[in-house]
């Protein structure tokens, strides 16, 4: 197995990114003497993910909790697993994971009134909804939680496709060579959420022209990109998770030994495959961009706008 050598798996440095891409926007939360952090000193952040039951990509999520409790000392910083499974693998690994709904129906006996709510998805989409709605159904409630807002997915907007493309061209592998293509490999969601990927693949291929992506889910698939890359005239895919991180299944689906993964198609068609292991949690540029609807929602939650929900 090829594992490239990321930078993106210094949290360090994910920390120094973060603190200059967002330094406007988090000014007013890291001098708890400022009027707006005496306003939000009873706010948790909830970070919100599918989970997993690998070790390694359970870690990837910790890195990045760890960076925004460090980034934001006054506040409570928390972690939700959405998948049941998930959260089972963790508590038995000896971890408090808890759902949505279980964090936020727990936050007021903590004294906490506002909470930002940060899922960690890449395009929105059904599981964005169901924390949408969940994150609504908690907000406002007599005795309960002042305000809940819910933070942008890291691609909400054209301008943050055009970014993202930027990002993962510029985090590239040492050991990519030229003529080498690249195929990012999403999750997929249902909905008008999946018109993200057709306009990501817009930039990704201003970035460069041996950029691909398709996703596990929905379109656009897998037959689609190795249709292309047979124009193409690569003889060498690389495959780069497009997720949060790498659980389990999708490191089944993308790159297992069984013949139906990407990784045994292409083989199958005569490419040569190397594989990126990790998500974009560990990736500091990358994750700049959560951080940053981090910073949009908690300005949300000081300025007292109505919630959106």
């Amino acid at each position: 197995m090829n594992i490239p050598r990321f930078y993106f798996a210094v949290p360090l440095l994910a920390l120094l990114l973060a603190a200059q891409l967002c330094r406007p926007a988090l000014a007013a939360y890291t001098d708890r003497s400022d009027p707006a952090v005496a306003g939000l000193l009873n706010t948790a952040i909830v970070l919100t993910a599918f989970g997993s039951s690998l070790d390694e990509a359970r870690e990837s999520l910790r890195i990045l909790e760890n960076i925004v409790q460090s980034k934001y000392p006054p506040f409570k910083v928390l972690l939700a697993h959405t998948a049941v499974d998930a959260r089972r693998q963790s508590q038995q690994g000896g971890e408090n994971a808890r759902s949505l709904s279980q964090i936020l129906a727990d936050l007021p006996g903590d004294d906490v009134t506002l909470v930002l709510v940060q899922p960690l998805h890449v395009v929105p989409g059904d599981e964005y909804e169901d924390v949408r709605a969940i994150s609504a159904s908690q907000s406002g409630l007599p005795g309960g939680l002042k305000k809940v807002v819910v933070g942008a997915p890291l691609i909400s907007s054209v301008e943050d496709a055009e970014w993202l493309a930027g990002v993962l061209a510029r985090s590239m592998p040492e050991e990519r060579k030229p003529g080498e293509a690249v195929l990012f490999a999403g999750h997929g969601v249902r909905g008008a959420g999946g018109l993200v990927y057709p306009g990501l693949q817009y930039y990704l291929s201003r970035q460069d022209p041996l950029f691909f992506s398709a996703v596990l889910r929905d379109k656009p698939d897998f037959e689609a990109a190795l249709a292309d890359l047979k124009k193409s005239g690569s003889k060498t895919v690389w495959l780069v998770p497009l997720m949060a991180v790498a659980g389990e299944q999708a490191r089944n689906a993308l790159w297992g030994p069984q013949a139906g993964s990407w990784r045994s198609r292409l083989e199958k068609e005569g490419f040569s495959c190397k594989v990126v292991e990790h998500g974009l949690t560990r990736n500091p540029a990358a994750s700049a961009g959560w951080l940053r609807h981090i910073a949009q929602g908690l300005l949300e939650l000081r300025n007292e706008r109505p919630n959106s929900d």
